[in-house]
């Protein structure tokens, strides 16, 4: 491994070369003085990217390459420092993204210009609009060139103002405004591909959708995933995982090497895990820094009070129980954290030692849940889906209270996020009479589903073997046991994981 000293300069290199990189093409748009004529109405055939690059795109698919050529190998060999691993795979992603030609379509694009808007059509047969104060709003000009933050204020665009030029040149459009030229910064470079990923509105045509209230940022984009398996984020390519909703024992848990630590393994556990909400880990290292290591690449581990990151699971004296995790008793399937304002979004399980009788983990998927409870009790679903409830968690020092609903949902009607833990659940005091009624008469439905041999995939982890559970979606429990059984464990939350998940080129889709 180089040493971090020796490192510098070429860190040096490498966080310049990723300046220019990002400066260049954030989010897959272009910033660059454009020659454009002023055309209403425009339209070209557009070719492979490498037949029609401008020097400024050949440059820095060379910088591009630089850095790989540069960094990757130190990266390969456990470079560690912050931020270089997701530098070089994103550089990685756009030379070969800039080495294909645009997905938009493949035919010819054309836009129109409207009295308050842009409409692109894609040509094929679909076209979307955009309205000026949209453009000028995301327009890579606006954005600090390291950050990437919005350096606009929003509330100052001129809605009226329409672009006093508009091309498409290959699979970029091209716009030039008024109020840019006056306060001398560059005009608006659109990616298509980036523009149609990012699209509002609806498809024009599709009139089912046109007036539809759509989604926004990431939310939009991973909605689009019903048609389409991949689109653009801030820093390039982006796949759509489609969760998969399994039913116990039909799941085929997927299992990965833990020493494999390559971009392509690591996007492989990071997908399955967005997939199915559960994924499995065989030869872990030994040793605490080591098992760090691997659970931070699921994000960065969450700090609570039962420890500063990494916390011990065995069996203690009575007298020491803090939670009934500590016992020997079976423990019935359950979220974790209920009773904080935004429980953990991943629950990692690392198995030190396992010589006990009994005692396998089990793990229900909270969506087949959903969807069960939905088929067989609709009043029961809906309860749960409509109904706040209080948890709480008493220790030495601390007292924390939260409220949640056990199913929350999208629009759509899909699990966003399960909670639920009957040992943590709070007084129903001060809710209506009928509620509480209401409550007792559906949480044995509840229950009964949740116990449900067909729902429950039961799973004996090994010594140096670990499950990564999402806490947002899949319930956990264990069996009781006899023997000695050890583990040890972490929290991460969603943001992280998700941050991970888009380092790699990966989106969690919602229908």
């Amino acid at each position: 491994m180089i040493s971090k000293q020796a490192s510098k300069p070429l860190i040096q290199v490498v966080r310049r070369l990723a300046f220019l990189h990002v400066t260049h093409n954030p989010s897959g748009w272009r910033s660059f003085p454009s020659t454009s004529g002023g055309l209403r109405h425009c339209s070209t055939q557009r070719r492979p990217l490498q037949r029609k690059q401008s020097r400024a795109t050949a440059s820095m698919l060379m910088m591009r390459r630089v850095l790989l050529r540069v960094a990757a190998p130190h990266h390969q060999r456990g470079l560690a420092e912050p931020g270089l691993r997701s530098l070089v795979t994103s550089a990685r992603a756009r030379v070969q993204a800039e080495q294909r030609q645009g997905s938009t379509g493949g035919g010819a694009a054309s836009v129109t210009v409207g009295d308050r808007e842009v409409r692109v059509d894609w040509g094929d047969g679909s076209s979307n609009a955009f309205s000026f104060i949209w453009l000028q709003d995301h327009s890579p000009a606006v954005l600090h060139p390291t950050s990437r933050q919005r350096m606009i204020d929003t509330v100052s665009i001129d809605p009226t103002e329409a672009p006093e030029a508009i091309s498409v040149k290959g699979n970029e459009l091209h716009l030039s405004w008024k109020s840019s030229r006056e306060a001398n910064t560059p005009p608006t470079i659109y990616n298509l591909d980036w523009l149609r990923a990012n699209a509002y509105g609806g498809d024009a045509s599709d009139s089912s959708t046109a007036s539809t209230p759509r989604a926004t940022g990431a939310a939009h984009q991973a909605s689009t995933a019903k048609t389409k398996a991949s689109g653009w984020s801030m820093l390039g390519p982006v796949s759509y995982v489609q969760p998969k909703t399994w039913y116990g024992p039909e799941l085929p848990l997927q299992s990965f090497d833990a020493r494999e630590d390559s971009h392509d393994a690591q996007r492989a556990v990071l997908e399955t895990l967005l997939r199915d909400g559960l994924v499995h880990l065989h030869h872990m290292p030994e040793g605490r820094d080591a098992l760090r290591a691997v659970f931070q690449r699921f994000g960065m581990l969450r700090r609570t009070f039962y420890a500063d990151d990494i916390w011990d699971l065995r069996v203690v004296a009575d007298a020491d129980v803090n939670d009934t995790a500590m016992t020997t008793i079976e423990l019935p399937p359950h979220t974790d954290c209920t009773y904080h304002a935004m429980p953990p979004g991943l629950q990692l399980f690392s198995c030190l030692q396992n010589r006990a009788t009994g005692g396998e983990s089990w793990f229900v998927d909270g969506r087949a849940i959903y969807d069960t409870l939905a088929r067989e009790s609709p009043e029961a679903a809906d309860f749960f889906a409509t109904t706040v409830l209080p948890f709480y968690c008493i220790e030495d020092g601390i007292y924390l209270c939260a409220e949640g609903k056990v199913f929350t949902l999208d629009a759509n009607k899909q699990l966003t996020q399960f909670r639920y833990n009957n040992s943590d659940r709070g007084p129903l005091a001060g809710m209506p009479a009928h509620v509480v009624d209401a409550f007792y008469t559906h949480l044995p439905v509840l229950t009964r589903v949740m116990l449900s041999d067909e729902l429950a995939l039961l799973k004996r982890v090994k010594d140096n073997e670990m499950v990564v559970v999402d806490n947002h979606r899949c319930l956990h429990a264990r069996k009781a046991f006899q023997g000695a059984r050890s583990f040890v464990g972490a929290y991460i939350d969603m943001d992280h994981f998700h941050s991970q998940c888009r380092l790699h080129g990966l989106e969690l889709a919602r229908a």
